[in-house]
């Protein structure tokens, strides 16, 4: 007599060892990876588009009235800390 195992519905894969979850977090890593690398150049061209028109009216008018001088050297500032920290910390520049 033939005995015929049921149909399985449902496949449920785990992983089994170390190396299985180490492909899994590279895969979690890649994405990640991949996710703030999009977001900074997001950020950057944010950046840019957000002091184009600043940076035409200068050119247009050929005057920086009404800029405060105290307002770009906060924004110098702000960045040259920032590198130092991404520089100190080792953190990749992309």
């Amino acid at each position: 007599k033939l005995h015929h195992a049921p149909a399985l519905t449902t496949l449920h894969v785990a992983p089994t060892d170390i190396s299985d979850i180490s492909l899994l977090l590279s895969s979690n890593e890649v994405a990640l990876k991949s996710i703030a690398t999009g977001l900074g150049y997001l950020i950057g061209a944010a950046s840019i588009l957000l002091y184009t028109p600043i940076a035409i009216r200068v050119l247009r008018t050929k005057s920086a009235e009404g800029l405060a001088i105290s307002t770009w050297w906060l924004k110098v500032t702000s960045y040259t800390c920032t590198d130092v920290y991404n520089i100190k910390n080792n953190f990749p520049i992309s």
